[in-house]
């Protein structure tokens, strides 16, 4: 566990100023990749984020943390949108079997109309003036990772001639559009020198965690001050939602704690395994077809054995209980093999055809809804293209490297 260095961060976490990015690295490492990362968390604090810094050991543990405005002038620059006010969306309901379709509905967040984010327009958007609720934990990871893979410490690294020189880029750029991006010296090229060995986003904390029991049991002040600062818990609301079998996925909070990418993957399960049901249903009366069948077409004969003698002869002999036991078992055995080869089974195969062409079309439909709820359909269309590509083959005659992002051979 790490050891907390204020007295805000107990036991780990900052509740007051929320951990959005953690990088780690070895403290033992050599100084050439600890002035790498002086360069980083240099151009990390000028662009607004806030650095702390904690050991566990030889791990050193480095904590970054986004202030608010800086998330929205991202979020802005990022088009990424959000709730608007008294735009609130009806759930539908089921148009038949309502009374049934209640128990499975899973209570899940409320819905609103979308918008793309503008600083001026926030009041506009539901709990803009809510610092701690108004961006949801994925987009508050998303965002502060969005703002490290842009820094550019190239510049730097070329004034301080560290590193190789052929290595170095001409010139340092800002842009995310252009060429110029696959030079950039940012996070992801950082994680590639291992300068970084891991980065990875926080678990939001939650009052299920065994150190919120033990913090209970030392000071009950101490408890209580930083339990009503994670009063939504987002955590023990999905977990909640979540842990019931019979209900449907919470797929808004998935979305909101995960993101839409995880969220995707489970409406994609759910879409699966609820359409296999028909699926399960036809096959097992196809396969309970094909063991009757195979039961009257091979009978069991109680009254006939087949026994073999010493000298290799068999010899039909009235079951006994030991060779009654053998010929059943014998005689299932051979049921159940042939169940699987019936006249039945050309019109299983009909039915997955048909079966599977319907679940594309469904999840077709389910994922033109998700999209169009969760403002995602643009993604594609607004996202850096391939922000962790940097060429890795020599050039035989000038040593540079490729850069080119023209066919795999660069890669």
């Amino acid at each position: 566990m790490l050891a907390a260095t204020t007295e805000v961060d107990y036991p780990y976490f900052p509740f007051r100023i929320s951990i959005d990015f953690v990088l780690v690295h070895n403290a033992s490492e050599s100084h050439s990749k600890g002035k790498y990362r002086e360069f980083f968390e240099k151009a990390v604090q000028k662009e607004g984020l806030i650095i702390r810094h904690q050991m566990s050991g030889q791990t050193h543990f480095t904590l970054i943390s986004t202030p608010f405005h800086r998330l929205s002038r991202e979020a802005e620059s990022s088009q990424m949108c959000f709730p608007l006010k008294d735009c609130q969306v009806k759930p539908g309901m089921p148009s038949c079997c309502i009374p049934l379709s209640k128990i499975f509905v899973t209570d899940d967040t409320v819905r609103f109309i979308n918008a793309p984010f503008q600083r001026k327009h926030g009041a506009l958007f539901v709990n803009y003036h809510d610092e701690k609720s108004f961006f949801t934990p994925a987009q508050r990871g998303y965002l502060t990772y969005q703002i490290l893979t842009k820094i550019d410490i190239s510049k730097d690294l070329k004034h301080e001639r560290l590193g190789d020189s052929q290595d170095l880029p001409e010139q340092s750029t800002t842009s995310i559009t252009s060429d110029e991006q696959l030079r950039r010296k940012g996070l992801t090229w950082l994680l590639m020198r291992d300068v970084y060995e891991e980065a990875f986003v926080l678990h939001a904390p939650s009052k299920e965690e065994p150190y919120f029991k033990a913090m209970q049991n030392g000071s009950v002040k101490t408890y209580n001050e930083v339990i009503s600062e994670i009063e939504l818990d987002p955590r023990k609301s999905l977990s909640n939602a979540w842990e019931r079998w019979y209900k449907f996925q919470p797929l808004n909070k998935i979305r909101d704690y995960f993101g839409e990418q995880i969220a995707y993957y489970f409406a994609w399960q759910g879409t699966f395994l609820t359409l296999l049901w028909p699926a399960v249903i036809f096959g097992f009366i196809v396969f309970i077809y094909g063991f009757v069948d195979s039961i009257s077409s091979s009978p069991l004969d109680w009254n006939h054995c087949k026994v073999v003698k010493f000298n290799g002869e068999t010899e039909n002999v009235a079951c006994g209980m030991r060779n009654g036991l053998t010929l059943f078992f014998s005689m299932l055995t051979q049921w159940f093999m042939s169940s699987f080869d019936t006249k039945m089974n050309a019109f299983f195969a009909v039915f997955m055809s048909i079966w599977g062409s319907v679940f594309v079309q469904i999840w077709k439909r389910n994922n033109s809804v998700l999209s169009y709820q969760w403002n995602s359909d643009d993604f594609h269309a607004i996202e850096p293209d391939r922000p962790e590509f940097r060429g890795s083959k020599m050039k035989e005659v000038s040593g540079y490297r490729k850069t080119s992002n023209r066919g795999i051979e660069s890669i």
